[in-house]
């Protein structure tokens, strides 16, 4: 029985939604729960990626962000969708490393995370206070 759970959450993984959704020349990269090795096959077929936002994969984990897919997917904002003091210490200090000259939102330190998109620009809200960041360019 092990098998066939680890197997069908292999499955899950494999099946991950990895798509780019562009609103108003604002995009945004949503990877999912993909892994390095995911990654690295993506940024196989990538020439480059220019993007507004990522999705960071796989909650910040240790096992996401690899260096091939950061030298083809260019991005300024970081957005880490997890679970505050979450079991599995995600997100990675590592990651965060990676992202150091990216603007970071944490959903397990600011909570909800609002992105406003209007006339080619979007806006970055959070914690149901909607107090604004900054407004963005668009690439």
């Amino acid at each position: 029985m092990k098998k066939s759970l680890s197997f069908l959450m292999a499955l899950m993984l494999v099946l991950a939604f990895i798509f780019t959704l562009n609103i108003s020349n604002v995009k945004i990269l949503f990877t999912g729960d993909i892994e390095q090795e995911a990654e690295k096959d993506l940024a196989g077929i990538l020439e480059e990626l220019k993007v507004d936002i990522l999705k960071v994969p796989h909650h910040g984990s240790n096992t996401s962000l690899s260096m091939e897919f950061l030298k083809k997917v260019n991005f300024k904002t970081a957005l880490i969708s997890v679970g505050k003091n979450n079991y599995y210490g995600h997100p990675n200090e590592e990651t965060i490393l990676k992202l150091q000259n990216k603007k970071i939102y944490r959903t397990d330190q600011m909570g909800i995370v609002y992105i406003i998109i209007y006339k080619r620009k979007y806006n970055v809200f959070y914690n149901m206070k909607l107090k604004p960041n900054i407004l963005y360019n668009t690439i």
